[in-house]
């Protein structure tokens, strides 16, 4: 038994016969065979396939006798077969002439559209195969520079941000000078006693001339002037004397070069520049600057010895009252106490070049080593120093009775001479650190025997 799509008959036969029952009902009739020019009763046209016309009768016969229909289901059977193949119903609807625009010569045919080609169909799962849409390619990122590697940070413990020199001052001072002016009178009056009291030692009227004490002369000078500094930064007084100020006295407000360290570079001032300092930052300074340059005018009064606070005031009474204060006393001090005429400057050459170490009392390199320093300051303020200087201190240190410290500067000679050493180290300060250090470990080690005792030419 065997079911006929075509006609919806089921009919007992053969497969043979309804294979040739199908064959028969798609057979073309003669005269559509001659019309399409494909009547062939001699069989040439089986040696190659039969290629269709397009818009060809034949081909919508064929189309729609192979179009599958999914099968609707029967109101009459609730449960329709899934398998039932096609519709004959649909198809005999499809079959109208009058429905079919391929067989219809009147109608035009569609324009062909080119087909785009499909992307490939990606399953869903449980859902129904969908067209997934065409990914849009995606931008490329662009390649970043290589980050520098960052630095450690910071420890907590540190500031990211390094002080100033103002702000160092006022931490190393007991009290900063701005917050002098908040405090209670009694505070302050007790601030005070502790900001003038005497240096000791203090300043003394020195002789200097030609004579053995020049040189520790000037060294107790540079103490005394750097315990003067120590006091000033501790109850921050030191501003009116490390920043002497030239004022230009036709502009108010402008001047005339940088600000010059009076504690330093006090060779190189005259008292008529300093006292213009002082009228500025007594007229212009803030408060405390006013109570910074009579503090310390105090300061220098207690610290000086009596005949020469004498002759620094007998020389200050010239003077405007504006005009006074802590750094005009220490000038007129300093020029009382030291001399820097031709005649001491050749005199301070002089002793250095003629030193001798064995001529020390216990041959003491450190105490040579600090009064040359010294020698050498001075000097420098005042651009006294000889160009052979790094020479003379090799001559020097090479007067002492012990063998193995004369050798070491006497070998560092001979380089130089040969040209062996290059002239940034030949300082006098890098042979002053070299004598400094051998002294040291030749002591340690028990071999400095120099003479115990002996006549001091300092």
């Amino acid at each position: 038994m065997e079911f006929d799509p075509l006609t919806g008959i089921q009919e007992q036969g053969s497969d043979a016969e309804d294979e040739q029952s199908d064959f028969d009902a798609l057979a073309v009739p003669e005269e559509e065979e001659r019309e399409l020019g494909l009547f062939d009763p001699e069989g040439l046209l089986d040696e190659e396939p039969v290629v269709a016309p397009l818009g060809s009768p034949l081909l919508g016969r064929l189309s729609r006798l192979f179009v599958p229909r999914a099968a609707e289901p029967n109101p009459v059977d609730p449960d329709p077969d899934p398998d039932a193949g096609f519709d004959v119903q649909s198809l005999a609807d499809v079959s109208s002439d009058e429905e079919d625009p391929l067989l219809n010569p009147v109608q035009p045919l569609a324009p062909v559209v080119p087909v785009q080609p499909l992307v490939p169909v990606v399953p869903q799962g449980p859902f129904p195969m969908q067209q997934q849409p065409q990914p849009q390619p995606q931008p490329q990122p662009q390649p970043q520079a290589q980050q520098q590697p960052q630095p450690d940070a910071v420890p907590p413990v540190f500031r990211a941000v390094a002080r100033t020199d103002a702000e160092i001052y006022l931490l190393t001072a007991a009290v900063p000078g701005p917050e002098r002016q908040n405090m209670t009178p009694d505070r302050l009056s007790k601030h005070h006693d502790r900001a003038t009291a005497r240096l000791e030692p203090g300043f003394a009227l020195l002789t200097i001339g030609d004579d053995d004490a020049q040189m520790s002369n000037t060294y107790s000078v540079a103490m005394r002037i750097d315990q003067l500094r120590t006091r000033l930064e501790q109850f921050d007084m030191h501003r009116v004397f490390v920043e002497i100020v030239f004022p230009d006295p036709d502009n108010p407000g402008q001047f005339l070069q940088a600000p010059v360290n009076l504690l330093t570079a006090y060779t190189t001032l005259t008292l008529a520049q300093v006292c213009a300092s002082v009228r500025f930052y007594r007229v212009y300074g803030q408060d405390w600057f006013v109570q910074d340059l009579n503090w310390s005018y105090e300061l220098m009064e207690h610290s000086c010895d009596q005949r020469l606070t004498e002759k620094v005031i007998e020389q200050m009474a010239s003077l405007p009252a504006l005009e006074r204060g802590g750094p005009t006393f220490l000038y007129l001090a300093l020029n009382k106490i030291t001399s820097t005429s031709e005649e001491a400057s050749r005199a301070m050459i002089l002793k250095v070049t003629n030193m001798k170490i064995r001529d020390i009392v216990g041959e003491d390199v450190d105490q040579a080593v600090s009064h040359i320093r010294t020698a050498l300051g001075r000097l420098a303020a005042s651009n006294k120093v000889p160009p052979d200087i790094y020479f003379i201190l090799l001559e020097v240190f090479q007067t002492s009775t012990v063998q193995e410290f004369n050798d070491f500067f006497k070998s560092i000679l001979n380089a130089n001479r040969g040209k062996l050493i290059p002239p940034d180290r030949m300082t006098p300060e890098t042979l002053l650190s070299h004598a400094e250090m051998l002294y040291r470990e030749l002591l340690e080690g028990n071999k400095w025997i120099g003479i115990p005792s002996g006549v001091s030419h300092f």
